[in-house]
């Protein structure tokens, strides 16, 4: 999630507190839509709840690149037998535990639209 709504300009954060009803409702919102999205799973990476502190950080944890593997391979139409090529890309991608989003697609797009 981005809290500059994706726009690059200008980048801001919310500036919501930890005790804002408004922060509290959109996190609950999320939870509720990955849990849709993923019934099967049972814990949901922090990083895909809240947002980052700028609105614009291109980074995930590896943990919230690895949930969302079936995700991708929806997104972009892809077979069963891709998914693990989308793992070697998120692994080979790693900054430390983290993936940077941009690079990923990056690669994504040079390995699944050549």
């Amino acid at each position: 999630p981005s809290a500059g709504n994706f726009e690059t300009v200008p980048s801001s954060a919310s500036n919501l507190g930890p005790t804002s009803k408004k922060l509290s409702d959109q996190v609950k919102e999320r939870i509720e839509y990955l849990k849709k999205m993923h019934p099967n799973e049972t814990s949901i990476p922090s990083d895909l709840v809240y947002t980052s502190a700028s609105g614009i950080d291109p980074h995930i944890s590896l943990f919230g690149a690895f949930y969302q593997v079936d995700r991708i391979a929806k997104a972009r139409s892809l077979h069963e037998v891709d998914k693990n090529k989308i793992i070697d890309l998120i692994l080979s991608n790693k900054e430390n535990t983290y993936v940077n989003v941009l690079i990923l697609n990056l690669a994504l797009d040079g390995i699944f639209n050549e």
